[in-house]
């Protein structure tokens, strides 16, 4: 390092200044460039509130919150063309308000509307849905004369064991 470069310490009565600044004065009356002291650090984190983002589900959720009924899925759904008569053949109903209008959300220039369905058909959608993944795991799956298998193998490790295609 050149001679210009290198940090010199401070002397006579400001590096006096700035070193008692960090005890004697308070923060904001702190030179900003100096450090705090962990002691402070501590006290700024309890003062500190917790950030909470203003985020586009949280005011979803504040907006279907007060019609949360254990019996019911809710669910906004977008209303592009089809949609919502598709979610009414699946057994989806309108959320209405005290004042009986459906409860929606803009959306750019569409509008989220808040449906529900009874849980029952919730339960039994979900468990269709398990079945077909856990059918389309269970599916023995060979390795084709161009893929690679580690282990050399000519099969797949499917939940019944080791698929062999010549076994």
């Amino acid at each position: 390092m050149s001679k210009h470069n290198q940090r010199q310490p401070r002397s006579g009565p400001q590096a006096e200044t700035l070193i008692g600044a960090a005890d004697d004065n308070p923060p904001e009356q702190r030179d900003p460039r100096q450090t705090v002291t962990r002691a402070e650090q501590s006290v700024l984190a309890e003062k500190r509130v917790t950030r909470i983002p203003i985020g586009r589900m949280q005011r979803l959720e504040g907006i279907a919150s007060p019609y949360r009924d254990p019996a019911f899925y809710l669910r906004f759904v977008l209303d592009k063309p089809g949609r919502l008569d598709t979610h009414s053949r699946a057994g989806y109903e309108f959320v209405k308000d005290s004042n009986g209008k459906g409860v929606n959300y803009p959306s750019g220039s569409n509008q989220l509307n808040l449906m529900k369905l009874p849980i029952e058909f919730r339960v039994e959608d979900l468990k269709n849905r398990e079945d077909d993944i856990a059918a389309r795991l269970g599916q023995e799956i060979a390795i084709g004369r161009e893929e690679y298998s580690p282990d050399g193998a000519k099969g797949a490790l499917t939940e019944q064991g080791l698929y062999d295609p010549e076994a």
